[in-house]
């Protein structure tokens, strides 16, 4: 196994680091998306300090999140969080709420599958041990903990530059067949073309590479 790895999509390196850096500290959605099981989250920034922010959950509840390198201002993101970095707890004791609507048991762990109140779907991953009793059961409400600069926020990238939010107004950009992407968090624009493996025709002018 080596000890620095390099993530690459469309023909372009998306992030290097140690396995631990590429599971735990993903830099964009495709990274995360590709290395392991990742829930994503809709967020806000409203705060930055350093490599750190202070986010505002779609439930109301503020938490602290990592920084990629590179993000430094506010506006919409999304965040990353691990099934095994969050815990199920009762509903006014969480961040999040939601509705548990599968529980999959697996021997060494329990999958268990919720819908959160604004529709996004959730799984935690909890260990099993000869003692472990779950509290909850198919249908019921419960809430998801996670500690604090435990979510990781991801950066976006189109056109070159990073952007926040995706616009379904503006439609879908070529590389959203290869991995999740957003759209410009401003004024649409007319999306660039396909030129070959991974570059493409900007609509400025000139080729850049996705």
């Amino acid at each position: 196994m080596s000890d620095r790895i390099a993530v690459m999509g469309a023909g372009s390196i998306r992030q290097i680091g140690t396995p631990r850096d590429i599971y735990d500290r993903p830099a964009e959605r495709f990274v995360a998306d590709f290395i392991g099981d990742t829930n994503f989250l809709p967020a806000q920034i409203k705060t930055v300090q350093g490599d750190v922010a202070e986010v505002l959950l779609a439930s109301g509840n503020t938490i602290t999140a990592r920084l990629p390198q590179g993000v430094t201002r506010e506006g919409a993101v999304t965040l990353a969080v691990r099934p095994e970095q969050a815990t199920l707890v009762a509903p006014e004791a969480g961040l999040l709420t939601g509705t548990i609507g599968n529980i999959v048991y697996f021997g060494t762990d329990t999958h268990i599958h919720l819908t959160l109140e604004d529709g996004t779907a959730f799984v935690l991953r909890l260990q099993n041990n000869t003692d472990s009793v779950l509290a909850f059961g198919t249908g019921d409400r419960a809430g998801v903990h996670f500690g604090a600069h435990v979510a990781q926020v991801l950066k976006d990238w189109r056109d070159g530059r990073f952007v926040h939010k995706r616009d379904p107004a503006c439609g879908a950009h070529p590389l959203d067949a290869v991995g999740p992407r957003s759209v410009y968090s401003g004024a649409c624009r007319q999306w660039p073309a396909v030129d070959h493996a991974g570059l493409f025709r900007s609509d400025r002018g000139g080729l850049w590479r996705g």
